[in-house]
């Protein structure tokens, strides 16, 4: 046989073996097995054993979650500040999740912008923004891992407020809160 003939069965084979792994891991977590279990089989931890083998999936669907890059947070708080401050309560409603927008209908956000306006005025700036873990903790400037809270200043023309916007994984607005920037901070969100 010659050897290049020797690679690629050999190359072949691997790949069928491969297939069968991925198979097996499947066919027992769908038995009930746990990471923990199928980890100790491999002689990995449970995190490398999900990671080589995890399909993660969206606990509201049930769908498979797609491997997402990092979250542009201040970009994305910027941009719901200034969705508020236009009015557009239905554009920052599709950039919830389902269960944030039943919970803040365009009605209730609509609600609660007419009071901010009615005791603070119309918005002239979007101050600051920082990153902050779910706790409260800081994060660099720039692209998070979610879930993580935007917090954006919110400058109008008799006063300051703080606009917290808190996303999942996958980019999407989870919370919302605005409170005057005089009031306690509070986390989580």
């Amino acid at each position: 046989m010659d050897s290049l003939d020797a690679i690629a069965q050999a190359l072949d084979r691997l790949s069928q073996a491969e297939q069968e792994l991925h198979d097996s891991v499947r066919r027992a977590r769908s038995q009930g097995r746990t990471w923990q279990e199928v980890a100790d089989v491999l002689g990995v931890t449970r995190q490398a054993a999900f990671k080589r083998f995890g399909h993660p999936t969206d606990p509201e669907t049930g769908d498979a979650l797609e491997i997402v890059p990092p979250v542009d947070l201040p970009s994305l708080t910027r941009e719901a500040a200034a969705d508020l401050g236009a009015g557009d309560f239905g554009r920052l409603r599709s950039r919830m999740t389902q269960a944030c927008s039943r919970q803040l209908t365009a009605r209730v956000v609509s609600s609660v912008w007419s009071d901010v306006l009615g005791s603070y005025g119309d918005p002239v700036a979007i101050g600051s923004v920082g990153c902050h873990g779910p706790a409260g903790e800081r994060l660099p400037e720039g692209p998070v891992r979610a879930p993580a809270v935007g917090r954006a200043e919110l400058v109008h023309e008799h006063g300051e407020l703080v606009l917290k916007v808190q996303v999942n994984r996958n980019g999407r607005i989870t919370g919302l809160v605005i409170r005057p920037s005089s009031a306690p901070e509070a986390w989580p969100l």
